[in-house]
């Protein structure tokens, strides 16, 4: 029978760390899977909120969204709408209908608005997203927003060399009735937007490859490329983690064993986790994918787990050393000094897995804290939003 001694018993419970790391990685998986997970793109949010309202009947129509077209250009709002529309579907022959492709560079004509109109829409995936609500829904865009009276802003990007407006403008059809479309000199600038958040030669084979089915924000291939990473990352890991346990074996003590499990479960784990992150910076995440992975739980308790191991790792070594120098009696306090440090490690997780969430916990203890904030806040004035959201490309 083993007996277990007293420095064992300061180690975190594998079995239930195990259990714990293999339902979040299940709810990892899951949340990868499925939209459901994670803060829908707004974009997605306004369409859901316009079909509903297209079940609902309408009281009375008051005044047509601007004039009638086929491709439903008569207004900013709706134009976006149709051109992110046709580019999910992959019809970019009619997604190009909604770029307006007068007057650009002379090494750009209207050959190229199918190409044009897929690489704008990888790019959008990437690096913005839109809050169609905010976008104008008037014949005459928005009069007061500082720009000519034909031209609306939806967003900005930004590159190492400059920042690109996105803009739609009002242009005149064949037969003179005047639509919106996106800007010709917005789709001027769709190459050097390609040039930085688009595919690069290895992920154009591959799009051509594979069936043009698109999924969150990702096409085929790069699921098939995301699964094919989180694979060759565990096999990774576990290599180089059972290399430094056999490094360790060569001389069998307690502390040695100890530090073989702390490598073998909570720093194998960690590694792969860390290099599934280096393989998803090479795969490209869109927008949706990104605030799944914003939302997932697993990264940041594997890191805790890790800690909390290092801790008792560190209590082990550290009673090891009061053993040996005849100093047992001081090794219970040991114990008050690590649980007051995991306690520590697991508030300051906590706290931060919800600030990278978006709830602001230095707000939210202030309010709490000051008195008369609700009364300061209440004259501050509204915060205007971009229509376009963008973030950088990892």
């Amino acid at each position: 029978m083993k007996t277990i001694t007293r420095s064992e018993k300061f180690f975190f419970p594998e079995n239930f760390a195990i259990l714990l790391l293999s339902l979040l990685l299940a709810l990892h998986v899951f949340a990868t899977s499925s939209p459901a997970m994670a803060q829908s793109n707004p974009a997605t949010q306004s369409n859901s909120k316009e079909g509903k309202g297209a079940d609902q009947p309408e009281p009375k129509k008051v005044k047509p969204l601007g004039p009638a077209d086929e491709f439903n250009r008569g207004v900013p709002r709706s134009s976006l709408k149709g051109y992110l529309k046709a580019a999910r579907d992959g019809d970019f022959e009619r997604a190009a209908k909604y770029l307006d492709m007068r007057y650009l560079p002379g090494r750009m004509d209207q050959s190229q608005g199918p190409q044009l109109a897929r690489q704008l829409k990888i790019v959008l995936d990437k690096v913005i997203w839109f809050d169609l609500d905010a976008v104008s829904a008037d014949p005459d865009g928005f009069p007061d927003d500082g720009l000519p009276a034909n031209r609306d802003n939806i967003g900005r990007i930004k590159t190492p060399d400059k920042t690109v407006d996105l803009l739609m403008q009002r242009v005149p059809r064949g037969d003179g009735v005047l639509i919106w479309k996106i800007s010709n000199q917005t789709v001027a600038e769709i190459p050097h937007l390609y040039e930085y958040y688009g595919y690069g030669p290895f992920e154009e084979s591959l799009s051509k490859i594979f069936p043009d089915a698109q999924f969150l924000g990702w096409q085929l291939w790069q699921w098939v490329l995301w699964l094919l990473n989180l694979v060759l990352a565990f096999v990774l890991a576990f290599i180089i983690t059972w290399i430094v346990n056999l490094f360790l074996s060569r001389k069998d003590t307690a502390m040695r064993q100890q530090i073989k499990r702390f490598v073998a479960w909570p720093v194998r784990f960690l590694l792969w986790l860390l290099l599934e992150q280096v393989g998803l910076s090479f795969i490209g995440l869109s927008m949706t994918v990104r605030t799944l992975f914003r939302f997932d739980p697993v990264l940041p308790f594997v890191m805790t787990w890790t800690a909390l191991r290092l801790v008792d790792l560190l209590v082990f070594w550290w009673g090891e050393r009061l053993r040996r120098s005849g100093r047992e009696d001081a090794i219970v306090l040991l114990r008050p000094a690590r649980t007051a440090i995991r306690i520590t490690l697991v508030t300051a997780a906590v706290l931060f897995w919800l600030d990278n969430i978006g709830l602001k916990i230095s707000t939210l203890l202030a309010g709490l804290g000051v008195g008369g904030a609700g009364s300061r806040s209440s004259r501050a004035g509204p915060i205007k939003e971009p229509v376009g959201q963008h973030h950088d490309s990892p």
